[in-house]
Order: structure tokens, then C-alpha cells, then sequence
């Protein structure tokens, strides 16, 4: 029975414990919104304290509090007549003083007739600086500092509110405090930079933690060589003839701090590039002379320069023939132009390599011609292509051959490192000699006989066919084959012209005219002298 009970009140307990459970945690809620409440209201406290002994925040150099500010900050207290309240300023700083009356005069107490209570005062509100004004200006309620000349110390500011229907007029001085700003240091290290840099930054970082921002600017003079962008990074445009240039950091002013400025100094020197050397591959021509071109990639120069080389100087090891010699490059003399190329510093290797090539040249055999029958003339040739006194060694024969007609001459040529040697053949001819043939020039006739001329003729080795012709008159005469015939009316003493010709063979060419000339005899008349003979018969020896 007792079990039951217990068990019965299981789910009351358990509601219970439940229920509880929710009122503590809402009793928890109401404490941490109660202490939010609370900071909040502190914080908003010490805000107005920090803002009754700190300048309002603003533009860098200037800064205001108003009435409302300095009344807050009194805590409303009650300020008569010849009462003041305090406020802080900076050199450099302005103070706005200006507020509406209900903010000025909360809680003060005003001779005269109406209200007591000022809040809901509708009295125009008046500012004027009381005393020395320590370099100040005031309008409007605003107090300002902004030459930063002024002197640590206060300025007086005689605020009046005047009396409406209902409130008396209200005096009241602010005492405003000038306090001399602090300074702020800038620490940026000078700058190593190369013409055409872009990547170089100006590093610069504020001694004061709460100092104002920083900016960059090309100092005057310097705005050929170095350009600067808002975050300190440079674009090196040239390079100074002393290699410097500055930019001039500089930090704002705040509140608390002073402007600050410092001039970084950036070291430019000139990019430094090295030129691709290459020499011209050349024929050998008995020299170690090397043309030398040099050139430097555009990849390596500022987009828009240009650079060229020119006045170097190259030396082969050797004049010989070589597939890979060893060149010296000299560039003393070297001279470098081209667009802005006096902002770089360009490195010329001290060798390369490059080839001598045998040097073309040709062996021409001359053509030499004879006369059949005549002695070989000495076969020459022609040498084109060497270098200076060089010489090429070679020799000349031709073919062999005697009989007129046209014969092959070849060179042999010995071969030479330093030439490609090439041969041309010759001709060698042989021509028809003139013909050998001979005559004797006289032969005789008698009248009415004959002469056989073909025994006039001496051919030599002419194996031309000869004719005969009777030139002029024939007294009388017939020729045929060379024999001469002379009839009953050729007259003796009368000479006959008979020219003889021997036609061309394959060695000779055909005679000159040759000429025999024919002289005819008269006949004579012979005496017989005889005596006569005595003889006996059987005799065979009487004549």
C-alpha cells in the first residue's frame, strides 16, 4: 500500500523538480540582463569621462566639444552665475562649444524672473573668448587650434544664454585646456633598387601606437627617377646620375599627435644585363680576326628600351680550319646605345665558339693548243681563291694523243686543311700544221718535147692530192697530171707558169700556191763527124 503511494508521487516530484529547474534559469537570465544593462550604462560613463579630458574625434588636427558635452560631463550639476566647467584641447585642435540652451544651463540656477528650471530655455546662446586667446579663433562655438602654434594652457570661453519669458539669462565660463600634442616617429629603412623595379616597397612603421596614417610622395627633384603608389610600393623610372632618389613618408596628425614626415632615400642602380655573344662562322682567310654581334634579349629590358652593342672586338685562337674554336672578346671599345640604355650595365662574356670553314678554291687547267708536229707546250693551270702568297700544290697532264684533234688536261691537286680544293679539266688541242709540201721552182723543155713536173713536187709527208695549172700564157702547151707537153707552135725562149697546189689532209692544212715556171729549149742541129772504116770480112772488132 506504502509502495503505491511512494509511486505515486514519482510524477509530482519530477514536475516539481522540473518546474524548478525553469524558475532558476530565468532567474539567471533576469541577472545577466540586468548586468548587461549595467555595463552597458558604465561604459557609456566612461565614454563621456574619457570625452570630457580628450578631444571629440574627427579630422585629423581638429577636433570639438559642445555644451551638451561639457554639461554631461559635469554630471548636471548646478552652474550659476561666475561658475565654470572644464574642457581639453590639443594644439592644432578645435573645440565645439556649441549646444542648444536646455543642454547648457540643465540645473543651473538663473537670477531673475521665470522659471526655475532651465531645461525647455529658449534664449539665444552667445560665445566669446574671455582673456588671451592663446592664438585661437572661435565661431560658432567652435574653438580652433588648427595653426598648431598655440602654447600649452587654457582659454577662457565666456558662453551666455539670454533670457526668454520664462528663464533669466545664464553665464557660464568654459575653461578650455590646450595641451601640446605629442610627436610620432617614422621608421623606414632606406631603399636598394635597380632600374625598371617594380617590387620594391618602402617599409615604413610608426614609433606611436595610435599614430595617424601614413602616406607617400616623391620628394621634389626626384620625380624623373621613382614613382610611389599609396601603399609605399615603387616603379623605378631612371637612374640619378648620383644613384639617388627620395620619397618623403609622411604620418597625419591626431588628436594627440603632431604630423611627422621622413625622407627615404632609394639607392638606384642601374639593371644589370648580360649580352648573348655570338661570332659570325667565317671561311678560313689566313687571319684570327672574329666579327663579334652582341645582343641583349628584350625579356631583360624595360618594356620600350632598346639596347645595342657595337666596338667589340674578336680573336680567334688560330687562323686554321677548326669546327669549334675558342673566340676572345674584347670590349673595351665597346660602345652601348639605344633607348635608355645609359640606365644599364651590360656584362659582355670573354669567349665563344665558332667555326672556320676551309676556304673555297678552284684549280683551273688552261687550254693549250699546238700545231700537229710540234712539241707539247707546258701545261699550266690557273689558282683562284687563296689567301695572300698562299699556294695550292698540284699538276697537270692531258691525254694522250698526237693526231689533230681535241685532248682532256686534268689537274691533280694535293689536298689542304685550310681549302676546299676544287679542279676543272683544260683543253689541249692540236691543229692542222701548214702544209709541208715543196716544189722546185725551174724546169726545162725542149720545143716539141714533154717534162714531167710531179718530179718538181717534194710532199714532206703531205698526203694531200696535188693539182696542177698553167698560169697565164700556155705557149702552146697542155698540162694534164702534171705532165707538161709542148707542140710545133710553142716558141723556144718563152718561159711557162705552171702554179702547183696540195690540197689539205688531216694533219696539214692545203699549201700556199706554189709555182714552177717552164723554160723551153730550142732544139740545136747536131754535125755527125764519122770516118770510114776498113774491114775484113769476120772482123768483129773494127767500130
Amino acid at each position: 500500500m506504502d509502495d503505491k503511494k511512494g509511486g505515486g508521487l514519482g510524477p509530482v516530484r519530477t514536475i516539481i523538480l522540473i518546474v524548478a529547474i525553469g524558475v532558476f534559469c530565468y532567474s539567471a537570465y533576469q541577472l545577466f540582463t540586468m548586468y548587461r544593462g549595467y555595463k552597458a550604462a558604465d561604459d557609456e560613463y566612461s565614454e563621456l569621462a574619457e570625452s570630457f579630458t580628450k578631444p571629440v574625434a574627427g579630422a585629423a588636427g581638429s577636433s570639438a566639444v559642445s555644451v551638451e558635452t561639457i554639461a554631461e560631463s559635469a554630471a548636471a550639476d548646478v552652474l550659476s552665475d561666475g561658475e565654470s566647467a572644464g574642457a581639453e584641447t590639443l594644439s592644432g585642435d578645435a573645440e565645439t562649444l556649441s549646444g542648444d540652451a536646455g543642454n547648457v544651463g540643465s540645473g543651473d540656477e538663473y537670477t531673475g524672473s521665470g522659471a526655475e528650471n532651465p531645461d525647455g530655455a529658449a534664449g539665444a546662446v552667445s560665445y566669446v573668448i574671455s582673456g588671451d586667446a592663446n592664438g585661437c579663433t572661435l565661431k560658432d562655438g567652435v574653438l580652433d587650434t588648427y595653426d598648431g602654434t598655440n602654447d600649452a594652457g587654457v582659454v577662457a570661453v565666456r558662453v551666455t544664454v539670454a533670457a526668454d519669458d520664462n528663464h533669466k539669462q545664464l553665464e557660464k565660463t568654459v575653461t578650455v585646456t590646450i595641451k601640446a600634442r605629442g610627436t610620432q616617429t617614422i621608421a623606414a629603412d632606406d631603399v636598394e633598387a635597380t632600374y625598371g623595379d617594380t617590387d620594391k616597397v618602402v617599409s615604413a612603421i610608426l614609433t606611436h601606437e595610435q599614430g595617424g596614417k601614413i602616406s607617400y610622395a616623391v620628394k621634389s627633384g626626384s620625380e624623373d627617377y621613382v614613382a610611389v603608389s599609396s601603399d609605399g610600393r615603387l616603379r623605378i623610372k631612371a637612374v640619378p646620375t648620383d644613384g639617388k632618389a627620395y620619397v618623403t613618408v609622411k604620418a597625419a596628425g591626431t588628436n594627440s599627435l603632431l604630423p611627422a614626415t621622413k625622407d627615404v632615400e632609394v639607392r638606384i642602380a642601374k639593371k644589370r644585363v648580360t649580352a648573348e655573344a655570338t661570332v659570325q662562322d667565317k671561311e678560313y682567310d689566313g687571319t684570327t680576326d672574329a666579327t663579334v654581334i652582341a645582343t641583349v634579349s628584350a625579356s631583360d629590358l624595360v618594356s620600350g628600351d632598346s639596347v645595342s652593342i657595337s666596338g667589340l672586338k674578336g680573336t680567334f685562337d688560330t687562323a686554321a680550319v677548326g669546327s669549334v674554336k675558342l673566340v676572345t672578346i674584347d670590349s673595351t671599345n665597346k660602345e652601348i646605345t639605344g633607348r635608355n640604355s645609359e640606365y644599364y650595365d651590360v656584362t659582355i662574356p670573354d669567349t665563344t665558339k665558332a667555326k672556320v670553314s676551309p676556304r673555297s678554291v678552284t684549280v683551273q687547267a688552261d687550254d693549250k693548243t699546238k700545231k700537229f708536229g710540234e712539241d707539247d707546250p707546258e701545261l699550266t693551270a690557273t689558282v683562284s681563291g687563296t689567301v695572300g702568297e698562299e699556294q695550292i700544290t698540284y699538276s697537270v697532264q692531258r691525254a694522250d694523243g698526237e693526231a689533230v684533234g681535241t685532248y682532256r688536261i686534268d689537274v691533280i691537286a694535293r689536298s689542304n686543311s685550310n681549302y676546299a680544293v676544287t679542279t676543272l679539266p683544260g683543253k689541249f688541242a692540236i691543229t692542222k700544221a701548214a702544209n709541208p709540201a715543196t716544189v722546185s721552182a725551174t724546169a726545162s723543155v725542149y720545143r716539141g718535147g714533154v717534162v714531167d713536173l710531179t718530179t718538181n713536187v717534194g710532199m714532206n709527208g703531205a698526203t694531200g692530192t696535188i693539182s696542177y695549172a698553167i698560169d697565164g700564157d700556155a705557149n702552146g702547151c697542155t698540162l694534164e697530171g702534171g705532165v707538161l707537153r709542148t707542140s710545133a707552135s710553142t716558141e723556144a725562149g718563152k718561159p711557162v707558169k705552171v702554179n702547183v697546189t696540195v690540197a689539205a689532209d688531216g694533219n696539214y692544212n692545203v699549201s700556199q700556191p706554189m709555182h714552177i715556171t717552164v723554160t723551153v729549149i730550142a732544139k740545136k742541129e747536131q754535125i755527125i763527124a764519122a770516118e770510114n772504116v776498113t774491114a775484113t770480112y769476120g772482123d768483129t772488132d773494127k767500130v
